[in-house]
C-alpha cells in the first residue's frame, strides 16, 4: 500500500486508490512454489536420483530428466511469481462516502461493493510467516445469505489494517446515524450512552509474554500502531483457565477416538492368529489361549503399549497447540465494538459491532457442567469466509460467532457481560419450565426413538440371529471355522451389548437432565431458552433479532398438551432457529401473542434506563415494533 494510507485519515480523498502491500507477490507465491517444489520431489525425485547413481551409460538420460524437471520447475514458478505480480497491479480498494469497493481480476474483472450500513463485522487473521513479516488478511463480514462470502483483502500491513477497520466503522457509525436521522427514529447508542461498563479485569496468563513480544517485533513492514477508541474493558484468560480450555479443545478427543481404533486395527491381526483356526470355540478356549503368555503378553500387549503411548504423546502435544492457539487471548469492548484476539503463531482478530449481535450463548459440555465452568459466546450473522482475490487463502467454513472466552466461571458470566455486552444485563431471571408430561416423551423420545443405545442394542441383536441362522443353513454347523465365526460374533455382540446399555443409561439420564433442567423466559425486550441435558445450552437474545416466530405440535403432541416453539434469528449462514421441545400449550399462546407486534401497542411505551441506553430499543408508537415478529 502507498504511503498515503498510513497518514491521518483527514488528508485523504474518498476516490483514492490504495494498494495492498508488495509481499502479495512474493510471500503469496512462497506456499504455491513450495508446494509444486514438494510434488516435484515427490514425483520424480527417486526416479532422477536413481539415474544419477546408475552407471556412465545412464549418466546423460539422468542429466536430461534432471535438466528438464528442473527447466519446468522454474517454468511454472515464474509463472505463478507472474500471474501474482499482473494480479496485484490490479488489485486495489476504494473508501467512498457511501461504500467500501474491492476490486481485482487480470482479464475477468471484479469490483465488490460494500455499502456500510451492511458491514456485520471485520475481522483480521495472520499465518506465522505473515506475522513474521507483519502483514495479514482483513475480512469484511456482509452476511448476506447462505451463498454470501466474506470480502477479504490480502496482505494488508498490520497499521494498515487497524486503518482500515477503524475506517470501515467509523463510516458505518456514521451512516446508521444519518439513516436514523432521516427517518426520525431514535438515535443508535454510543458507547459513553450504554451502561457503565465494569472496569478492565486484571487477568492474564504465561503465555502473554509471547504476545507482548509479537506486539514489539510487530514485524518486518507491520509500521507504526494507529490510534483507536480507547478500551473500556479488557480481560484474558488465566493460567488455569488457559489450561482447562485446552485440555477441553474438541481435537484432544478426536485423537484419543483415532488411537483407540488404531489400537483395535494393530490389536486384530495378532488375535486372528491367536485364535485362528485352533480353536473350535474361541470363548470357551479363551483362558486356555491367554495362558500362552509368549503370543499375547509379548504381542498384543506391545502393540497396545506402544499405541497408547503415542496416543498420550499425540494428547499432549494436541493439548500444547490449543493452548497456543489461544496464546494471548484478549477480548475486549472498545466503543460500539466487540474484539476477541488470540494465537501465538497463528493470529486472529475479530470484531464485531454491538448492533450485530445476535445472541449470547452460554454452553456447557458435560465436563464443563461437572466442574462449573462454560464456553461463552456471541452469536452473529455469519458468512462464508472465501477469498476472491488471494486463491491460497481460500476457506468455505461458515462463521457465526465469536467465542469471548472459552472456559469461564459459571459465576462470572454476568461480570463479564456486564462488562463487554452491557446492553445484555436485563435479560429475564424468571424461566418457564417445560411441561410435567416432558419427563415420559423426553424418555419416549430420546431413550428409545433418538436413542443411541437402544439402537446399537436393536442391531447387535439382528446381526446375532442373522448370523446364527446363516450359520444353521450349513449342511455341517459343527465344523472349525463355522464355530469360530459364530464364537467371535458372540464375543463382539456381548462387547456391543455392554456399550448399548452403557449408552442407555447416558441417554437416559440426559432425557431427565433435559426434562428437568430445559426451560424459556421472556420479557419486553428478550427472550432466553435453555435446553439441557448433559450438556445445557442457554441462548439470550432480543426480541427484535427475532425474524420470525412458530409454535408447532404433532399428533402426540396435541395429545398430551404440548408443543414446539421456534424463534429464528438472523445468526448463521442461512439463519439459525432457536426451539424448545415439550413446553405446555398455554406457555406456547402466552408465547406467540408476546411475539406479535400489537402485543407491544398493548403495554404500551414503558420507561425501561437500560433499554434506552440499548441499541435494541422497543419501538414507540407509530413504529414497526419488531423487525420480522
Amino acid at each position: 500500500m502507498t504511503a498515503p494510507v498510513q497518514t491521518a485519515p483527514a488528508a485523504q480523498t474518498p476516490e483514492a486508490r490504495y494498494k495492498v502491500h508488495a509481499s502479495y507477490v512474493w510471500l503469496g507465491s512462497a506456499g504455491a512454489v513450495i508446494a509444486l517444489l514438494f510434488a516435484l520431489l515427490v514425483t520424480s525425485g527417486g526416479s532422477v536420483i536413481s539415474y544419477l547413481a546408475s552407471g556412465d551409460s545412464d549418466a546423460l538420460v539422468g542429466l536430461i530428466a534432471t535438466s528438464t524437471t528442473l527447466f519446468g520447475f522454474i517454468m511454472i514458478a515464474a509463472i505463478i511469481i507472474a500471474s501474482r505480480f499482473f494480479a496485484y497491479k490490479h488489485l486495489y480498494f476504494t473508501l467512498s462516502a457511501d461504500e467500501f469497493c474491492l476490486c481485482s481480476g487480470i482479464f475477468n474483472k471484479q469490483q465488490v461493493h460494500v455499502p456500510y450500513p451492511r458491514i456485520q463485522s471485520v475481522d483480521q487473521n495472520a499465518t506465522l510467516l505473515q506475522r513474521i513479516f507483519g502483514v495479514c488478511t482483513v475480512s469484511i463480514d456482509t452476511a448476506g445469505g447462505a451463498s454470501n462470502k466474506a470480502v477479504q483483502v490480502p496482505y494488508l500491513t498490520k497499521a494498515q489494517a487497524e486503518w482500515l477497520r477503524t475506517q470501515l466503522f467509523t463510516h458505518k457509525m456514521q451512516a446508521e446515524q444519518a439513516a436514523v436521522a432521516n427517518t426520525a427514529a431514535t438515535a443508535p447508542a454510543t458507547p459513553s450512552a450504554a451502561a457503565a461498563a465494569a472496569p478492565a479485569a486484571q487477568t492474564g496468563n504465561v503465555l502473554d509474554a509471547g504476545k507482548q513480544v509479537w506486539d514489539e517485533v510487530g514485524g518486518i513492514f507491520a509500521g507504526a500502531p494507529q490510534a483507536s477508541q480507547a478500551v473500556s474493558y479488557q480481560y484474558g484468560l488465566t493460567n488455569k483457565e488457559l489450561i482447562l480450555a485446552g485440555i477441553s479443545n474438541n481435537s484432544a478427543f478426536a485423537v484419543i477416538v483415532v488411537a483407540i481404533l488404531g489400537v483395535l486395527a494393530e490389536a486384530l491381526p495378532l488375535l486372528t492368529d491367536v485364535f485362528g483356526n485352533e480353536s473350535a470355540h474361541m470363548a470357551n478356549d479363551l483362558s486356555s489361549a491367554i495362558t500362552r503368555g509368549d503370543i499375547l503378553n509379548t504381542a498384543v500387549l506391545s502393540v497396545v503399549g506402544v499405541a497408547v503411548g503415542i496416543m498420550v504423546i499425540i494428547w499432549v502435544l494436541s493439548i500444547i497447540g490449543s493452548c497456543v492457539n489461544y496464546g494471548g487471548f484478549q477480548a475486549r469492548r472498545r466503543g460500539a465494538r466487540i474484539e476477541v484476539e488470540h494465537g501465538l503463531l497463528q493470529h486472529a482478530l475479530q470484531g464485531v459491532d454491538i448492533s450485530r449481535v445476535q445472541a449470547v450463548v452460554i454452553k456447557q459440555t458435560f465436563i464443563r457442567r461437572l466442574m462449573g465452568y462454560c464456553e461463552l459466546s456471541l452469536s452473529r450473522v455469519g458468512a462464508v469466509s472465501g477469498d476472491q482475490t488471494d486463491s491460497s487463502q481460500k476457506n468455505s467454513r461458515p462463521d457465526t460467532g465469536i467465542v469471548i472466552h472459552p472456559f469461564l466461571k459459571l459465576s462470572r458470566v454476568n461480570e463479564v457481560l456486564f462488562g463487554i455486552v452491557p446492553e445484555y444485563q436485563d435479560v429475564p431471571q424468571t424461566p418457564t419450565p417445560v411441561s410435567p408430561k416432558a419427563m415420559r416423551r423426553g424418555l419416549i423420545r430420546r431413550a428409545l426413538w433418538q436413542g443411541s443405545g437402544f439402537w446399537c442394542a436393536v442391531i447387535t441383536c439382528a446381526v446375532q440371529i442373522i448370523t446364527h441362522f446363516l450359520v444353521g443353513l450349513d449342511p455341517d454347523p459343527y465344523r472349525t471355522d463355522a464355530s469360530a465365526v459364530l464364537g467371535i460374533t458372540d464375543v463382539l455382540c456381548a462387547i456391543l451389548y455392554v456399550l448399548a446399555v452403557v449408552l442407555l443409561v447416558f441417554d437416559v439420564a440426559g432425557a431427565i437432565l433435559w426434562a428437568k433442567g430445559s426451560s424459556f423466559a421472556h420479557n419486553r425486550r428478550f427472550m432466553q431458552i435453555t435446553n439441557a441435558g448433559l450438556s445445557r445450552e442457554t441462548v439470550n437474545f432480543p426480541r427484535q433479532k427475532i425474524q420470525y416466530g412458530c409454535v408447532r405440535t404433532n399428533p402426540l403432541q396435541r395429545a398430551a398438551g404440548t408443543a414446539t416453539i421456534c424463534a429464528r434469528t438472523a445468526a448463521g449462514v442461512g439463519g439459525t432457529t432457536f426451539t424448545l421441545i415439550d413446553v405446555t400449550q398455554t406457555d406456547a399462546d402466552a408465547w406467540l401473542s408476546w411475539l406479535e407486534p400489537r402485543h407491544m401497542k398493548t403495554v404500551g411505551p414503558q420507561k425501561d434506563p437500560v433499554a434506552e441506553a440499548s441499541p435494541f430499543v422497543p419501538a414507540g408508537p407509530g413504529q414497526t415494533p419488531t423487525q420480522g415478529a
